[in-house]
């Protein structure tokens, strides 16, 4: 039996306003027009016809990565009715076109020791690994090494740009509902946090212009932003980034699931 869950009718807003810190992070929903849509929005479990929007989710975490994330995608929908996307209510949406996905919330297994792990997952977290040693502090990477082999699942929580924050709670109750039926509890969660930045040129009014006279604008701005990437994934490893850990996370994480779930947000 299917589930869904109304909403109210929301704005959704497209803005241009946010520059990420580099070309990678190159956002798929960003539209300059600013155009406004006003929809009533519904949560669905998931099908076939979500597979395109699905991907494209998914490519927004994982940007440039070396990830299949169309096996993940239908990795995803195969767990359905776990898990649900966001889209037109039925009023709205066109019966004859691929559905349209403004935001998915799920978990999936990415390893189990009792069973053989799949390639996109293995990608997933060799992603994982390769920023962790890069970026991450010696006790987070050592958190990842003593985990990586155990059971462990990806959280996904991912919505279009500048989504209406409305849509927040409802989502969160279903996905509450989901993990609470589970047969066997997760005990290491997988998150990753994506973080925007806006960008400035403020930091080259401190530099004299003797200083950098002799360098192209372009040239500048590029070191500029390599400068910012890096200090910015140093800083989401540590504080943000991906969390993997035992028992007593699992606890926070469900407490973090029934405070969103029971929040309020307002517009």
């Amino acid at each position: 039996m299917a589930k869904k869950t109304s909403l109210p009718a929301l704005p959704l807003l497209n803005s241009d306003d946010e520059e990420l810190s580099s070309d990678r992070d190159q956002d798929l929903m960003n539209d300059e027009g600013g155009e406004i849509l006003d929809f009533d929005f519904e949560a669905f479990p998931m099908e076939i016809d979500d597979r395109e929007g699905i991907v494209n989710m998914l490519t927004q975490i994982f940007l440039r990565a070396d990830i299949d994330t169309v096996a993940l995608a239908d990795a995803i929908i195969k767990q359905s009715p776990f898990g649900n996307v966001i889209g037109p209510a039925e009023d709205n949406s066109d019966e004859d076109s691929t559905n349209v996905v403004y935001g998915l919330l799920t978990l999936i297994e990415l390893n189990n020791p009792k069973t053989e792990t799949s390639k996109y997952a293995k990608e997933v977290l060799n992603f994982v690994l390769a920023r962790a040693r890069s970026y991450a502090l010696k006790d987070i990477l050592k958190s990842f090494d003593e985990n990586i082999n155990k059971r462990i699942a990806l959280f996904i929580n991912e919505r279009m740009l500048n989504f209406p924050t409305q849509i927040i709670s409802p989502s969160f109750s279903s996905i509450r509902m989901d993990i609470a039926g589970l047969k066997k509890p997760l005990k290491n969660i997988l998150y990753i946090h994506k973080l925007r930045i806006a960008d400035t040129s403020s930091d080259t009014k401190l530099v004299p212009a003797s200083s950098v006279s002799s360098v192209p604008a372009k040239k500048r701005r590029r070191e500029r932003l390599k400068r910012k990437d890096k200090q910015l994934l140093r800083w989401l490893m540590q504080k943000l980034y991906m969390i993997i850990s035992k028992m007593n996370f699992l606890c926070r994480f469900n407490a973090f699931i029934d405070k969103v779930a029971n929040t309020s947000f307002e517009k």
